[in-house]
């Protein structure tokens, strides 16, 4: 099953702060009819341009990767504990489990793309999309209230997922900023833009199912 992959409109910063370095939308179509783990499996390798553009070393790249989703792990966990009550604990996949859990695909994304972390998961309702991304904004500006330092770099992967249908998708956007003398950016601006930006993106019309 294929999955339909762009990248979404460049959005202009909404309040004059410096967002330059906020990359466009990867945006994809998540395969119906598999696990969750399946299906986000399935689409890792379209993520590879987004997570290259910070070098790895030692088979490790630098930077946090922010998930926020409304529904990670929940399919598998009603799946899980359906089959336990059928046939017993003892014979319920042990590969599962960890997926009945809502950060298991932030931790397979780590895994598979080196990211040292910190990688968090927010459980959030889209219904208000603005809402939805608050959190992974707050944590932003708490971060850049830490400055990298002169020459050194920062960078963050956000990342929303919803698996259900009929609009299973996933939308990954990087950020990154350097620190140098004179930056006078308002963390709480810069990370309020971002998530502004977010909310526009995973708010406009839906990817069509696949």
């Amino acid at each position: 099953m294929s999955s339909v992959v762009n990248s979404a409109p460049a959005h202009d910063a909404l309040d004059g702060t410096d967002t330059s370095l906020v990359r466009p939308a990867l945006r994809c179509s998540l395969p119906h009819g598999m696990s969750e783990q399946e299906s986000l499996a399935a689409v890792l390798d379209e993520f590879v341009a987004a997570f290259e553009t910070v070098p790895i070393v030692d088979g490790e790249r630098e930077g946090a990767l922010l998930v926020v989703s409304d529904d990670a792990g929940s399919a598998t966990a009603v799946k899980f504990w359906r089959d336990a009550l059928s046939t017993g604990l003892a014979v319920a996949s042990p590969a599962a489990f960890p997926w009945c859990l809502a950060n298991a695909p932030c931790a397979s994304i780590a895994q598979r793309f080196g990211v040292t972390g910190p990688n968090l998961t927010w459980l959030a309702s889209f219904a208000d999309a603005r809402t939805a991304f608050d959190a992974p904004a707050a944590w932003l500006a708490d971060r850049l209230c830490l400055e990298p330092g002169v020459g050194k770099r920062f960078d963050a992967w956000l990342l929303a997922l919803h698996f259900g249908a009929p609009n299973a998708r996933a939308m990954l956007w990087h950020w990154g900023r350097r620190g140098a003398d004179g930056n006078e950016d308002d963390p709480l601006a810069v990370a309020a833009t971002i998530r502004d930006i977010m909310t526009a993106q995973w708010s406009a019309q839906p990817i069509g199912d696949v």
